[in-house]
């Protein structure tokens, strides 16, 4: 799991959040995501609109490019229908408003218990 967020309170509690359940990586920057990309075999991503580096949807854009199978969730204080379209246009599985609720973001990261016999 990678998080992607320039702001470091939004960025330790994410961490918080998705530790228990994933090995947890951390980026304030589109430069820095993109180097642990590189480095690292990254599943799940959570990225923020606003970097300090690059628009967050141009990021998306380059990283579903580079790593179509990477699961991608928008996580943004900035939110809006048009961002939330682009994102969803540009692969991305989820969208969150911050603040955002802890069950949406476990959902969006967890997949569903499938039931047996």
């Amino acid at each position: 799991m990678l998080i992607v967020e320039d702001e470091r309170g939004p960025r330790v509690a994410l961490a918080t959040i998705l530790r228990p359940f994933f090995k947890v990586f951390t980026a304030d920057s589109a430069e820095a995501a993109t180097d642990i990309l590189r480095s690292h075999r990254i599943d799940t991503m959570t990225l923020d609109l606003a970097l300090p580096d690059r628009n967050g949807i141009d990021l998306l854009k380059d990283v579903k490019r580079a790593w179509p199978n990477l699961d991608v969730i928008i996580i943004t204080c900035q939110g809006s229908l048009e961002s939330a379209l682009a994102a969803k246009e540009q692969g991305a599985i989820g969208y969150l408003l911050k603040p955002f609720n802890v069950t949406d973001l476990l959902a969006l990261v967890t997949p569903p218990l499938v039931k047996t016999g």
